[in-house]
């Protein structure tokens, strides 16, 4: 348990969420598959990247990924790929809840040979690996984009080239691009087609990959968004992060026009960005599609009842197979401080009002061990004035110095775990 006290709501100082979790993933998996040695800086100190890196440095028979998520879809990709091995692959408990059919149906297809040893479409799994071959893949647009993703870093490894198709534009798009963009940078080639009726269709060229001499992964962008979410709760409030730029593969970086109109600004330097609380929000009502964004969404759901605005979000459909349920999380804990919260008939929106003048005391968030509802509730403090997170621990996921920069940064609040 970690009990927060904030007396004054003024937030100033520096912060470093560190690389990117998105991009640290897919460049050892890229890595691995390549066979080279190319040194990775700045790589994510979070614990999902801290799994892969160790099951790929030691190829255990059983690769137990825990609960990562991003680690579980990777590796069977890539255990897929693995000529002549048998591997089981598995995970925590909530881990072997998590959907993965449409992406071991694929492998399958490939020539990977996958036998389910407990419940069809879900870990644990025995893979024996092969040498894939391409394919045309139909995905539904909502399919979970870590599934295209694990499909795009193998194609260029396969015998032919590589078709997925979706039926209508895919959820979770920017995360594809960003990993069509990495493609791109080792010369691997791809091509996407808009169709009139709203699908597309994305062609990946097999072909042999060309790493650089070493590589640096760009800041998380995704892990800045608390940052902002302090700045604006706050009275008064700068922070400087160091090492964003203004050019980046992550489509989280729309966090930074988002708050804009949250009074939030952001100027980038020769170092970084330095974001600063200027001005008032622009409307007393959101409205926002989080289908390409859905790590945002817990982010800006404690944030705009907090500033009085009543939010209307929809495009959650993803979010309840994530490391909790995340929108009936979300809506369990705004009830803790006494926000009114909606869930939608099939989860995928949320309506929620404006926060009441005085806030419930004492709340207790329940983060269900999903970092980001730790992560994301803990601004509220900053209103709230004391907070509870029942397992602060969670947060080592993605970022394992949170609470160690949050007690700088906080001036005038107490940490007690």
């Amino acid at each position: 348990m970690l009990k927060i006290i904030s007396k004054e709501t003024v937030v100033n100082g520096e912060a470093n969420p560190g690389g990117s979790k998105s991009v640290s993933n897919r460049m050892l998996i890229l890595r691995a598959l390549a066979g080279v040695s190319m040194p990775i800086y700045n790589i994510s100190q979070s614990n999902d990247t801290a799994i892969l890196i160790g099951l790929l440095k030691e190829n255990p028979t059983e690769w137990n990924v825990q609960d990562a998520g991003t680690a579980a879809r990777f590796s069977a990709a890539y255990l897929a790929t693995r000529q002549g091995e048998e591997h089981i692959l598995t995970g925590t408990g909530r881990m072997l809840e998590r959907p993965m059919k449409p992406l071991l149906d694929a492998l399958q297809y490939m020539g990977a040979e996958i036998t389910y040893l407990e419940k069809e479409g879900y870990l644990p799994v025995s893979i024996k690996g092969n040498k894939l071959v391409g394919g045309h893949f139909k995905l539904p647009h909502d399919v979970s984009s870590q599934f295209v993703t694990a499909l795009a870093l193998i194609a260029p490894f396969s015998s032919n080239d590589m078709v997925i198709e979706f039926d209508e534009f895919p959820l979770s798009a920017p995360y594809i691009q960003m990993t069509l963009n990495m493609l791109s940078d080792l010369y691997i080639h791809h091509e996407v087609i808009y169709h009139d009726h709203g699908g597309q269709k994305i062609t990946i060229f097999n072909g042999t990959p060309s790493f650089p001499s070493e590589y640096w992964i760009e800041q998380d962008w995704s892990s800045a968004s608390y940052w902002y979410a302090a700045v604006a709760l706050s009275d008064s409030g700068e922070i400087r992060l160091d090492g964003y730029t203004d050019e980046s593969v992550q489509g989280d970086k729309v966090v930074a026009s988002m708050f804009d109109a949250l009074g939030v600004t952001t100027r980038f330097t020769e170092d970084g960005i330095v974001i600063k609380k200027t001005a008032k929000p622009e409307s007393e009502d959101f409205e926002f599609d989080f289908s390409d964004y859905p790590d945002l969404a817990p982010t800006f759901a404690v944030v705009l009842p907090l500033l009085g605005i009543h939010a209307h979000f929809s495009g959650l459909h993803t979010l309840a197979h994530k490391e909790s349920d995340r929108v009936a999380v979300l809506a369990e804990n705004l009830d803790s401080l006494g926000i009114r919260a909606l869930v939608g008939n099939d989860g995928s929106t949320l309506e929620i009002f404006p926060a009441p003048k005085i806030l419930q005391g004492n709340a207790v968030i329940r983060t269900h061990n999903d970092h980001r509802m730790a992560m994301a509730f803990a601004p509220a403090v900053l209103r709230s004035g004391t907070l509870t997170i029942d397992n602060p621990d969670a947060v080592s996921k993605s970022y394992p110095t949170y609470w160690e920069e949050l007690q700088k940064i906080y001036k005038f609040s107490e940490l007690s775990f």
